[in-house]
């Protein structure tokens, strides 16, 4: 039998009818298969809720209706459920009775579901919410981070202009001289005044009695905002806040009302670690809070302006010592000017005229008066010859050598007949030791006798290493040796060994003395000494003058092109010419 079914709204069946062929009454409707294998039926339902979408739910039902296979079908029109297929009486009403029971569980199940899926529903929108909270803060957070990023990039940006301007200022004092380091510190007020905003840039100095602070220097931003007459100068004994200038403290005041200010930063002055004073900056109509760069900057700027004050009393003190050192200079030119003369005079202005023998001196000293000495004496039918080096090259050198000069004069007037030179020499050293000098005072000497009769030469030293060059007219060359110690009061006279030497010389010979001073003159590590031969046994054979010429000429290239060597260069060539008359 065929049949068909009406569901309520709940999906429960209401009616059954029956009828043939239900596929012609329902024609062009969906239909959802329902299939049965012998004793077991599947009934798949299908229901569609108001918004369209679909829910399905699977049963499993056992029916034993007298071991025949029951059709059943299915089919939705709207929201309800229409079952139809074919089986007798019986078996469609249990078919109502266990789809009622499918329907009631499917309906709890259904139920379930839905409040599961609420539930999820109100989970996700509860975790949606918490995110979309999360995102907030998250966004607050990063706009506080932006802000705070922002306000470092402006104090960073800032620190870096106050950096600049510092560094301009520190610039132009590096520049500037004595005379204009003045202008350089009103510059500097003025840049960092104009830089920070402020009304005015002041400096203040204690005063030497240390009870006052004076106003110095002063920049203004208008004509209108001058210093007052009252704070041009500030007295000590009534400023609460001076201790901390003097401890090195930053100060910062507002609402001054007294003195037309509404802010005040103060920043201490230092020089050599002792506060000399503060510089200043003021805002006289806004409120004004100082940042810490500003202070910290500010304080910098005090320290460059305290060098610059402190150097400019340097150069002030520097300035006064060079005054006074050169009216000492100008009373120790008149006296070495004095000592000049007397040296002077005691240098020989001529020469014994001898036969064929000529002469030609070379003398330079090395500070404005200098400390070596020769001479050269006729007495009888003999020529007394000798160079000296003594201690120092100003005035003391040249008194020294005075000594020296009038010692042996003394002997030759004393003992002329008895020119021999250890007896001059130890008389020297007699002399010497009664005048008491300093152990520091000593005298090298080379000494000789020329016998114009025979022309031995006999010769002497003390403490003399540059004894003469003999040049031979046959070529031979000879160079003098002399032993003995410098006289000097650290020697004891028993040590003192003047021995002589003696040589005869030719006609045509050359002799070369000359002091230490020409030989040790060195240039990058080489000595004179290295090549002065050479320059006189080359030339040996040309006129006295000639030879003196081309020595003092290669010694001024050697050196440089200065004829003044570090110590006093001295030396004397001799030459006894062919035709010697006797």
């Amino acid at each position: 039998m065929e049949f068909i079914t009406a569901v309520d709204s709940n999906g429960m069946i209401t009616e059954v009818k029956w009828c043939n062929p239900p596929d012609r009454l329902y024609s062009g409707q969906s239909v959802l298969d329902i299939f049965s294998r012998e004793s077991a039926v599947y009934i798949m339902a299908m229901l569609r809720n108001a918004s369209g979408e679909v829910d399905y739910a699977n049963k499993q039902l056992q029916l034993a209706v007298d071991n025949h296979p029951v059709t059943v079908h299915a089919l939705t029109v709207g929201c309800q459920l229409v079952l139809f297929g074919f089986a007798n009486e019986d078996s469609v009403e249990e078919l109502v009775r266990i789809y009622n029971e499918f329907m009631n569980e499917l309906r709890v199940e259904f139920k379930r579901v839905i409040q599961e899926r609420e539930h999820s529903v109100q989970a996700q929108f509860e975790q949606i919410q918490g995110l979309n909270n999360e995102l907030t803060n998250s966004q607050r957070a990063l706009e506080k981070a932006n802000s705070k990023l922002n306000q470092m990039n402006t104090e960073l940006r800032r620190q870096f202009a106050l950096e600049k301007r510092l560094s301009e200022i520190s610039a132009d004092f590096a520049r500037c001289e004595y005379s204009t380091r003045e202008g350089a510190i009103q510059r500097a007020l003025a840049s960092w005044g104009q830089f920070l905003d402020v009304d005015r840039v002041y400096i203040y100095q204690f005063h030497d009695t240390q009870d006052e602070l004076h106003n110095k220097y002063l920049w203004c931003a208008k004509k209108s905002t001058p210093l007052p007459d009252k704070r041009r100068t500030i007295s000590c004994d009534h400023t609460w806040w001076l201790p901390k200038i003097q401890e090195g403290k930053p100060i910062s005041l507002s609402g001054l009302d007294s003195c037309g200010v509404e802010s005040m930063l103060i920043q201490p002055l230092v020089e050599d670690n002792v506060s000399v004073g503060f510089i200043g900056m003021d805002c006289t109509e806004t409120k004004r809070d100082w940042t810490a760069s500003e202070i910290s900057y500010s304080k910098i700027l005090a320290d460059v302006i305290g060098n610059a004050m402190g150097k400019q009393k340097v150069e002030e003190q520097l300035i006064e010592n060079v005054e006074a050192l050169n009216s000492v200079y100008e009373k120790l030119d008149e006296e070495f000017h004095r000592a000049r003369k007397v040296h002077e005079r005691t240098m020989p202005h001529s020469y014994p005229d001898v036969g064929n023998i000529c002469m030609y001196p070379y003398y330079a000293p090395a500070a404005k008066i200098g400390g070596d000495f020769y001479n050269v004496v006729q007495v009888g039918n003999r020529l007394l010859i000798y160079l000296s080096d003594v201690t120092g090259h100003g005035l003391e050198g040249a008194l020294f050598s005075v000594f020296v000069k009038e010692a042996i004069a003394s002997y030759v007037s004393l003992r002329p007949d008895a020119l021999s030179p250890r007896e001059i020499l130890t008389h020297l050293d007699t002399q010497y030791r009664q005048e008491n000098y300093p152990a520091d005072y000593f005298v090298s000497i080379f000494l000789g006798v020329l016998e114009l009769d025979t022309l031995e030469f006999t010769y002497s030293g003390a403490g003399f290493q540059d004894t003469p060059f003999v040049a031979y007219p046959d070529g031979k060359r000879k160079k003098l040796q002399v032993e003995g110690l410098p006289i000097t009061s650290v020697v004891s006279p028993a040590l003192m060994n003047f021995s002589e030497q003696r040589i005869t010389l030719k006609e045509g010979t050359t002799v070369l003395f000359n002091t230490d001073g020409l030989t040790e003159q060195t240039i990058q590590g080489v000595a004179y000494y290295s090549r002065l031969d050479q320059v006189f046994y080359k030339h040996s054979h040309l006129p006295c003058e000639t030879i003196g010429l081309l020595i003092s000429q290669d010694f001024q290239e050697f050196n440089g092109g200065n004829l003044q060597g570090a110590d006093d260069v001295t030396f004397l060539v001799m030459k006894i010419q062919t035709g010697f008359n006797k």
